[in-house]
């Protein structure tokens, strides 16, 4: 049986996301102009939540180490191909948890502490949250692309969505 819908716009979104990315140019990996964030700010940062989000509060997976050890030092950050490969390690992961759900699944609670500031979240919430967040930054890499005469078309023709349930 199909994921949910919620599910596969999921899955969507993490494709679209890398289309987006391998669309940026490498003069914007590490850099970009004035009032941007580089390609390679962009995709670790995009990666990290949605190890927490997907990863660790649907899924119920540890929280990768890896993302923590980069975020508590604001001024560096992974290069280009370190956070593209960590964001495919992520989707991975969260591909197969995707994969796995059920309708009634997206009801059930997220798997966070009470601590958390998304505590109360369902897993429904948090795919949400994941999705508007995925397509939001790959909107900040097809512009990156634009500025360098590409296109990147967000979102794509969105196979996982467009697929009868």
């Amino acid at each position: 049986m199909a994921p949910p819908l919620l599910a596969r716009f999921a899955l969507d979104a993490q494709e679209s996301f890398l289309d987006a990315a391998e669309a940026v140019p490498p003069e914007f990996h590490e850099r970009a102009p004035a009032g941007l964030n580089p390609g390679s700010w962009i995709v670790t940062h995009a990666a990290a939540p949605h190890q927490l989000w997907i990863g660790a509060y649907v899924g119920g997976f540890d929280r990768d180490p890896w993302f923590d050890a980069w975020q508590h030092d604001r001024t560096q950050w992974p290069s280009f191909a370190e956070g593209t490969d960590a964001l495919r390690r992520v989707f991975e992961q969260a591909t197969g948890i995707l994969n796995a759900l059920a309708d009634a699944d997206l009801r059930s609670p997220g798997k966070m502490l009470e601590t958390s500031r998304f505590s109360g979240w369902t897993v429904g919430q948090l795919i949400a949250r994941a999705i508007a967040h995925l397509y939001s930054h790959a909107a900040d890499l097809g512009t990156l692309a634009a500025l360098a005469g590409g296109d990147v078309g967000i979102p794509g023709f969105m196979p996982h969505t467009r697929m009868a349930p």
